[in-house]
């Protein structure tokens, strides 16, 4: 019994993003804060939001993009963002979460949770 437990803690921890953020199904919960992304940049270099919000991510471009941060492990947790596509984190706690996109090194933004 005492495998089965730790083996699902294990399987159940695996894919997760790190304390303090959450990726969502996009219109899961309206959004605090939108950040545009188009021309190859986020029009947004800084967002501040409080605990419990949700920020999401528009892509006007042709292209995809990502919003990658940095994970437990040195792991880069990213949203996938289509073109033309929406991608939305919920940041539980607070702190500043700075992301970039990892097709396009030079887009760097922050998030900043109170």
């Amino acid at each position: 019994m005492k495998r089965f437990i730790a083996l699902a803690a294990l399987v159940s921890g695996l894919g997760c993003a790190p304390r303090g953020f959450r990726h969502l199904g996009v219109g899961a919960t309206p959004p605090a804060a939108l950040v545009v992304v188009e021309d190859v940049y986020y029009w947004t270099d800084t967002v501040k939001v409080a605990a419990g919000d949700v920020v999401e991510w528009v892509n006007r471009d042709i292209i995809d993009h990502t919003v990658s941060f940095e994970g437990r492990k040195g792991r880069r947790l990213s949203g996938k963002l289509k073109a033309k596509g929406t991608y939305a984190v919920r940041f539980d706690s607070a702190g500043v979460y700075q992301y970039y996109c990892d097709p396009h090194p030079t887009m760097r933004a922050v998030v900043l949770v109170r």
